[in-house]
């Protein structure tokens, strides 16, 4: 990892080399990414506290996690968000031509805004949440059992 800061660095080896069990390490980053998918933007790093004091995880690495939704993939989260809930409430991608979108800023029917945008969006971002957060605790888990094996 040389192209991430020192400090950075030394975080994420201090959270890797912690006396956190593995799986509790992996459960911690998998809450941190499910709650950083979810549609409560500037809240991510309060929820991740918060449910990593009630669960007793690693808050380092919960909070860590939560950086899944940072500027470079969060228009990839959205958009996967997005799509998915659409299809899963209305089994059809959601209505994102710029002409669709333009219609809706114009004259903003909130009934319409609500079932074509906010809705599909929440409900897509609790299964990407959960997927994502599948997948994250099992690549954690091998993750953190391979490099304590090699220290």
């Amino acid at each position: 990892m040389p192209c991430l800061p020192r400090k950075i660095r030394q975080q994420f080896r201090a959270i890797w080399l912690s006396h956190t069990s593995p799986r509790k390490l992996a459960s911690a980053l998998a809450v941190g990414v499910f709650l950083g998918t979810s549609p409560l933007w500037g809240l991510h790093t309060l929820l991740a506290v918060t449910v990593s004091v009630l669960l007793d995880l690693n808050k380092p690495a919960t909070v860590f996690g939560t950086l899944v939704s940072n500027p470079l993939l969060a228009p990839f989260i959205i958009f996967a968000s997005l799509e998915t809930g659409s299809w899963f409430l209305y089994g059809r991608t959601a209505y994102l031509s710029l002409a669709e979108v333009r219609h809706h800023i114009r004259s903003p029917i909130w009934h319409d805004i609500l079932n074509e945008y906010l809705l599909p969006y929440c409900v897509g971002s609790l299964i990407v949440g959960l997927v994502l957060a599948f997948i994250t605790f099992w690549v954690a888990l091998w993750l953190a059992r391979s490099y304590r094996a090699a220290q």
